[in-house]
């Protein structure tokens, strides 16, 4: 099984896009772990924002199924101010 580390390793397609790597063994029936697909999600905020301020609060929507194999994560500012930053992850397959 790919370790939890190894698997949200990011690749930066450009700006505030990233690819990631879905293997099969991190797939329950038909979609791929919540942890995991919102793990995946906090880390492309990371990368894409810096770690300027601390995650105080996150909300997750499964509008559908992450498949095995590659997802495109795109970042979006939706609102910064002076100490709290609110952004958007669509991941897309």
């Amino acid at each position: 099984m790919t370790g939890f580390d190894d698997l949200l390793r990011l690749e930066r397609l450009d700006g505030r896009r990233f690819g990631l790597e879905i293997p099969e063994d991190w797939m329950q029936g038909r979609t791929a772990f919540g942890g995991l697909v919102a793990a995946a999600a906090v880390r492309a905020i990371r990368e894409a924002l810096g770690d300027r301020d601390p995650l105080r609060s996150m909300h997750t929507a499964y509008v559908a199924p992450v498949r095995a194999g590659t997802a495109a994560l795109e970042v979006e500012v939706v609102r910064q101010g002076k100490h709290v930053t609110q952004a958007a992850v669509r991941i897309t397959q």
